[in-house]
């Protein structure tokens, strides 16, 4: 299993992943969504090989800080969790395009979102935010952003900062 490169054990009914996980070291696709998965070993901060990973329809709440480490990761989804606050691991994600955090319990986002430069797609649909941080301007590569069911009740003037932005939900 060494040089594993797809691991999908989505609609599975896995509680926990084992810290042997983080030996696939050449892992770039890891998809385990629709699970009932609790929490993440740390050692997934050693599959710093990952491009895109689907957590959604779990059960989590919390991320660990060796999220960190995994500086090629394009997508994460972390859609249909517990998340209670924004995981601010995430932020130090650089190479970050495309984020998924709807349909959570997320009720505000950090001042320092913009630390994602990257980002170009970000779906926060579905949590108790009720405004958006002053530097979420800042996400100049935004192409895609879904709010919609959020507890957003006015339309920010400085939408028109995100000049890429093509999609608004």
């Amino acid at each position: 299993l060494l040089h594993l490169k797809v691991l999908d054990l989505g609609d599975n009914l896995l509680k926990t992943l084992p810290e042997s996980i983080g030996d696939l070291k050449n892992l770039e696709y890891l998809f385990l969504a629709e699970n009932d998965i609790t929490n993440l070993p740390g050692s997934i901060g050693y599959l710093v090989a990952l491009i895109e990973v689907d957590l959604s329809g779990n059960e989590l709440s919390t991320f660990p800080g060796s999220i960190d480490s995994l500086q090629q990761l394009k997508e994460l989804n972390l859609d249909l969790n517990k998340f209670t606050e924004f995981p601010m691991s995430i932020l130090k994600l650089k190479n970050l395009e495309s984020l998924g955090l709807s349909n959570n319990l997320i009720p505000t986002l950090p001042d320092n979102i913009n630390l994602l430069v990257n980002l170009s797609s970000l779906t926060l649909d579905e949590n108790p935010i009720t405004i958006l941080p002053e530097n979420f301007w800042k996400l100049s590569n935004l192409v895609a952003l879904d709010l919609s069911g959020t507890l957003i009740s006015i339309v920010p003037v400085k939408l028109a900062y995100l000049t890429k932005l093509q999609e608004l939900d």
